[in-house]
């Protein structure tokens, strides 16, 4: 192989670009890209630094091993070299999201989204990306557009009602865990969300009714024991709140936000 890269190397330099060197050392190894070693796709930026696609296929075979940082650098050179090229936008989305490069991510999901609003993995990722930054008002239009595009989704229903929730609008949050409860009675964490903001809306009954359901459905949801607990103290049942809070520690014993409480119930 290192004498195939010399060749085309020496041949190409005088008589040809980046493009043929991929070309080249592809047409004489009858090798796709993921299995061309990474030296061809750096050879051939080196000869043609403004080569774009080299820059993306490099990207696609440094991601395969796993040098995200890497690999999100040469979309970036890529990005550069053709500002105008929309097919850069989504890859780009997806590995700065991955090395947590958070605005990055959400502007090249927007760039993509206005090629293809209507792909709903995208709309979902650039509205989880504006959740994370606390971005609420425009990650509950993205979140709202992705369920319009895939009703079916109910994991959309709660980073919908999340966002929601997170914005102040406890109404509207209410409304999608409802609809999402009934879509899948019988998903713990599903119901926790709609008892949680029934909490936040003051209608204690209900929410007490429904906390308790997710803990017949899971009873190691360490996080329901202790929205019972605290919100049965807040009506006054103290004896149910000791009892919530004694089940949140022995689930977590060391936790000191459950030490706090069953401390302050005594």
């Amino acid at each position: 192989m290192k004498g195939l890269l010399g060749y085309a190397h020496y041949q190409l330099t005088l008589f040809a670009g980046a493009g043929a060197v991929l070309a080249l050392v592809m047409w004489l190894t009858g090798a796709t890209p993921p299995k061309v070693s990474p030296d061809v796709f750096a050879l051939a930026v080196q000869l043609d630094p403004a080569y774009a696609q080299g820059h993306r296929v490099l990207a696609a075979e440094l991601t395969r091993q796993g040098r995200d940082v890497e690999a999100l650098d040469a979309l970036r050179v890529a990005r550069k070299a053709e500002p105008h090229e929309g097919t850069l936008c989504l890859p780009l989305a997806f590995a700065a999201r991955k090395v947590g490069s958070k605005p990055e991510a959400r502007d090249a999901f927007a760039c993509a989204l206005r090629l293809d609003p209507r792909d709903a993995e995208v709309q979902e990722a650039y509205g989880s990306v504006l959740l994370e930054l606390g971005e609420l008002k425009p990650a509950a239009g993205a979140l709202r557009r992705a369920l319009e595009l895939a009703p079916s989704r109910n994991e959309l229903r709660q980073s919908l009602g999340t966002a929601l929730a997170r914005d102040g609008d406890l109404a509207g949050a209410e409304q999608v865990f409802t609809d999402a409860v009934r879509r899948a009675p019988d998903d713990a964490q599903v119901v926790f969300n709609l008892g949680l903001i029934l909490a936040r809306r003051g209608r204690v009954d209900d929410a007490a009714q429904w906390l308790r359901r997710a803990l017949q459905l899971d009873p190691k949801l360490s996080r329901g024991w202790f929205q019972l607990a605290t919100l049965e103290a807040g009506r006054g049942h103290r004896e149910e709140a000791r009892a919530a809070a004694a089940r949140l520690l022995e689930l977590a014993p060391d936790n000191a936000d459950a030490q706090d409480l069953a401390e302050s119930l005594k």
